[in-house]
């Protein structure tokens, strides 16, 4: 069983490599994968994404736009959540 679900796993994961989009830092432009990205409901799906976790931004127009919205891709930081600690 799991021989059939590693082969289906290689198989999507040549069809990302050969169908999938780039995915970039917005913030610094560095190379951060390969995923297919399907918007689908009001939501963004990264399909065989492998990278290091990621938060959605919103990347500066030239324009206002408020019925569309430029999105990206930047790393996620981990939180430092002592130093919140001792803040408060």
């Amino acid at each position: 069983m799991t021989d059939m679900k590693s082969l289906i796993r290689n198989c999507g994961m040549c069809i990302v490599r050969l169908f999938g989009s780039d995915v970039r830092d917005a913030v610094d432009g560095e190379l951060l994968g390969r995923a297919l990205i399907v918007p689908w409901r009001g939501t963004v799906h990264l399909i065989g994404y492998e990278g290091i976790p990621l938060r959605m931004v919103c990347v500066p127009q030239d324009r206002i736009r408020y019925w569309r919205v430029a999105l990206g891709f930047a790393k996620a930081e981990v939180p430092d959540y002592g130093r919140v600690a001792r803040e408060l």
